[in-house]
């Protein structure tokens, strides 16, 4: 019996049969035009935009691979990276696009975020939403029955939302292509797991669980630099007054292009956001707690605007805590209220808290005990004795960041 002949159906493609094999359901067929599935017909040039940019950047010889990539028909909220016959594959259930469309929306209907996109004025105060569940289509049957929507009022802050679901896309694309990319799938194959996954699970063992933790620490970090190139593409485009560049009232300046990035990393964090286990259990789990994993998007962020120069954007930034702590607490207001899960605000403060950073830096020390071992995998052949040499373009370098007191991934 062939592929898909159990289910009656036809193979079309290698992703198809790819995701099929795996158990993980079909390729998503929709028609591209409809809400929200504009975002599932960019999965697949996003993909081709990363690995195009990333070939034409890294030096002569080192090959970057292609990557089957699409969308899987499972409403689950859930993302995969792995193999099929020896092929690298990344999947994404369009529960999860539904989702980043949904979270985009709700969060510029608020009228405390963001407060510089459009006029926030229109929107209403203190806004509540219907809570999310874990799977699309229970979501969208409770959409359809709450009749105050979630689009946001103001024509520009809408714009905006279309754009962070589309850049909050791109990020989460990256996160799963940095899984290959990185060396991750290939030192988790040697180690008994054949594929990266978005949902948290609880483990059994402290120090998978943080090897686990810090691989989507990595990932994280090169999606970030990749989605925060773009948004200071945009802003820098905005400052030269260019007519051309797409939501010049949304990203303004570096400043906001930084935000802009940090709010997809949230997002994307928002879509695969169960509720945490007590701090006792942290060393347990597949990937960060909420307020851990905030922390190291801004590190990750920090570090990509050091290599690429930006030290005037870091003074007024990430050098600066009370902009830290500020920024974080809006961005966590606002998703739990997105979410309309408000009520977690407790986990919230335990997670990005003391106990949080200590976290933090138990996963930190775990990927420098792994990364020599995790880089014999990476795609990029890296030395890590080696400094850094990303060729430099008008958005910067395109490094997958490393982490402070390890080796720094160099080609």
């Amino acid at each position: 019996m062939s592929v898909g002949e159990d289910m009656g159906l036809e193979i079309t493609d290698r992703f198809d049969e790819a995701v099929h094999a795996m158990g993980l359901g079909r390729r998503y067929r929709v028609n591209a035009s409809e809400w929200p599935n504009s975002l599932v017909a960019q999965v697949e040039s996003l993909a081709r935009f990363i690995r195009d940019e990333l070939a034409q950047e890294v030096p002569a010889g080192v090959a970057v691979p292609d990557i089957l990539v699409g969308v899987v028909d499972d409403p689950s909220f859930n993302a995969h990276a792995f193999l099929h016959d020896g092929h690298p594959v990344v999947g994404i259930n369009y529960g999860a696009l539904i989702l980043v469309h949904a979270l985009s929306q709700r969060l510029f209907s608020q009228r405390d975020f963001c407060r510089w996109v459009g006029d926030a004025r229109k929107e209403e105060a203190a806004r509540e939403f219907t809570p999310l569940c874990d799977d699309a289509r229970t979501y969208m049957r409770a959409v359809i029955k709450d009749r105050t929507g979630t689009r946001p009022v103001d024509q520009d802050r809408r714009k905006a939302a279309e754009l962070l679901a589309g850049l909050a896309t791109h990020f989460l694309v990256a996160h799963e292509m940095g899984h290959i990319l990185c060396g991750h799938l290939g030192w988790l194959n040697q180690h008994g797991c054949f594929e990266a996954a978005e949902a948290t699970a609880l483990l059994d063992d402290s120090s998978r669980a943080l090897s686990s933790q810090a691989l989507e620490w990595d990932a994280d970090a090169f999606a970030m630099h990749n989605v925060l190139g773009l948004t200071l593409a945009l802003a820098d485009g905005a400052e030269a007054s260019d007519p051309t560049l797409p939501g010049p009232k949304i990203v303004r300046t570096p400043e906001e292009a930084l935000q802009i990035a940090m709010l997809c990393g949230m997002v994307m964090l928002g879509v695969f956001l169960p509720p945490a286990p007590a701090v006792d259990e942290w060393s347990l789990l597949s990937h960060p707690p909420a307020g851990v994993r905030v922390g190291l998007h801004m590190l990750a962020a920090h570090q990509s605007l050091l290599v690429g120069g930006r030290t005037t954007v870091i003074s007024t930034t990430t050098d600066r805590p009370g902009w830290a702590v500020g920024f974080s607490q809006m961005i966590f207001r606002n998703i739990w209220r997105a979410l309309g899960q408000a009520d977690r605000d407790d986990e919230l403060r335990s997670s990005f808290g003391p106990s949080g950073q200590d976290h933090l830096k138990k996963i930190m020390e775990q990927w420098a005990q792994i990364y020599p071992e995790v880089r014999r995998y990476s795609y990029f052949g890296v030395d890590a004795t080696a400094t850094p040499a990303w060729k430099k373009g008008s958005r910067g370098s395109r490094t997958s960041v490393g982490v402070v007191g390890a080796p720094r991934r160099t080609p």
